[in-house]
């Protein structure tokens, strides 16, 4: 309805581009430049992704993150009498292409080495992908030390129960997860090609990044999480928190929001084709 709305009104339109599907749903309208002024990106991987397309080359391109204010006063101390060393979560819609086959894959292993943890899966998701993720589970012995949540409307209380966040996705435009995790005192352990969510944690320097997306490859980042001491676990969540209120702070995003906005508005042209995006 606001597509319409804006060109019988004849509004300049803002794209703000949050999921890597959009990019090449927009460039398959061929949007016209005077009517489509400016597109945002939620993360640098959604401006390499928007960037593939050329039918918008001629369309100025800013990418902003998201803004996020925390719950909770800075750390000083990730340890609580909650939180359990040995308890990780992963966050998220129960669907292939958040990787949970892997890590599910991943927990088997690390039971057959004899290793103690607990994963909390919270999230919702295809029938048929979720009980895939419970077999897998069952054959490799792994099912006890794993509970199925289902959708949480507030994950923080309970990630400040755990130690780690995992984050397996194969493709992640920018994982607000990972906010919740540092806002909670959680290290963040990401595969590192997956995009907004590998970008976000290696700029802050704030959690463990895991190079193949293979079942090994995440047992092992997950047995080096686990071996982390008291002082390195604190130094990623506050290093993930310093990023957050370097590059998220809300009143920040609201300016840069705010000014890019007026700038589209204030570059309104007479259109030859007021019907055409």
């Amino acid at each position: 309805m606001t597509l319409p709305a804006a060109m019988i009104l004849d509004l300049p339109l803002v794209a703000h581009i949050r999921i890597f599907e959009d990019a090449s749903y927009l460039a398959k309208q061929t949007p016209n430049p005077r009517r489509l002024r400016k597109i945002i990106a939620i993360s640098g991987a959604i401006e390499t992704e928007v960037r593939r397309f050329p039918q918008l080359d001629s369309i100025q391109l800013q990418q902003i993150y998201d803004g996020y204010t925390p719950t909770a006063l800075p750390f000083q101390d990730v340890s609580t009498q909650e939180r359990a060393l040995n308890r990780l979560a992963c966050i998220g819609r129960l669907v292939p292409v958040k990787g949970q086959d892997v890590l599910v894959r991943a927990l088997c292993l690390l039971k057959e080495l004899g290793k103690p943890w607990e994963c909390l899966f919270v999230g919702d998701g295809e029938e048929g992908f979720v009980q895939n993720l419970q077999d897998i589970a069952s054959r490799g012995n792994a099912a006890n030390s794993i509970r199925w949540l289902g959708f949480v409307n507030d994950v923080i209380p309970l990630l400040q129960t755990c130690s780690f966040l995992v984050c397996p996705s194969h493709r992640e435009p920018l994982g607000r997860v990972i906010f919740e995790a540092w806002d909670a005192g959680a290290v963040p352990v990401v595969f590192s090609g997956s995009g907004g969510a590998a970008e976000i944690v290696s700029a802050a320097q704030g959690g463990i990044l895991y190079k193949q997306q293979t079942p090994i490859s995440l047992a092992e980042a997950i047995r080096q999480a686990v071996m982390l001491d008291h002082e390195q676990r604190t130094c990623f969540v506050n290093n993930g928190r310093a990023w957050m209120a370097e590059n998220c702070d809300p009143e920040s995003y609201g300016r840069r929001l705010s000014t890019i906005l007026a700038a589209a508005e204030g570059t309104r042209e007479t259109h030859e084709d007021p019907y055409r995006m």
